[in-house]
């Protein structure tokens, strides 16, 4: 079973990429730019400006690299990337979970909870409802961060 430190990490990490697009972009964490946030971390914009990127010696995104670029759900028109470390996936506990207890997710291998069937979490309308809910939480995040997030090639 995948430790809850491990799924946390990659959470956290998700979100320090986020935060440093939108500073990358000049975009501010303020309801005036809700639209603007979801435009800009949409698959089409992300995977264009990261591709066979590194972030914090990492892969910006494993759906960014290689030599075909697809989306992780290309049945949705204008993927978010903003909530790929869905606020649905429990993140607590060894092995993962989902809030919302989705048909669409399952025990991989009987290590960690696997929701990519599941596009619940990427749509633009899920994304304006994330952040009309969840800005002041991401603007604190933000404001905790060190400048020192560097993006790598």
């Amino acid at each position: 079973m995948i430790p809850k430190e491990v799924l946390q990490d990659w959470e956290k990490l998700h979100w320090r990429r986020i935060i440093h697009h939108l500073k990358s972009e000049g975009i501010g964490l303020t309801r005036d730019n809700i639209d603007l946030i979801i435009e800009r971390t949409t698959f089409r914009v992300m995977s264009k400006k990261y591709r066979n990127k590194k972030f914090e010696n990492q892969p910006y995104c494993i759906w960014y690299d290689g030599h075909e670029l697809r989306s992780c759900h290309p049945e949705i028109k204008d993927l978010s990337c903003l909530t790929c470390a869905c606020p649905n996936y429990l993140t607590d506990r060894d092995g993962g979970g989902c809030k919302i207890n989705s048909k669409k997710g399952i025990m991989y291998k009987g290590e960690v909870w696997d929701c990519s069937d599941c596009n619940h979490g990427h749509t633009p309308k899920f994304a304006r409802r994330y952040l009309e809910t969840h800005l002041d939480e991401l603007r604190t995040l933000a404001e905790s961060l060190q400048e020192d997030l560097v993006e790598t090639t």
